[in-house]
């Protein structure tokens, strides 16, 4: 970052280096007992200093044979019975 001070430089790299942290906790993965390939299609995320909120969209659709999806996030799994 040329023409900054070393002080600017540091803290814009800090600041960087926590946004890229905060967007991890918003990536999700989908999966199904078929082998589905699902794709992000755009998310929404917001919150306060005690709380987040936030969603996450996926295509294709599910496919008819498909029994469960499973929902990741972090190290977490969640399975989702489809019927």
């Amino acid at each position: 970052m040329a023409g900054l001070e070393d002080w600017a430089t540091e803290e814009l790299r800090r600041k960087a280096e926590d946004q890229m942290r905060m967007w991890r906790l918003y990536q999700f993965g989908l999966a199904d007992d078929v082998g589905t390939r699902y794709f992000p299609q755009g998310s929404s995320r917001g919150g306060g200093d005690n709380e987040m909120t936030g969603e996450a969209r996926f295509q294709p659709a599910a496919p008819s044979d498909a029994s469960a999806l499973v929902l990741s996030w972090l190290d977490l799994e969640v399975r989702i019975p489809l019927s």
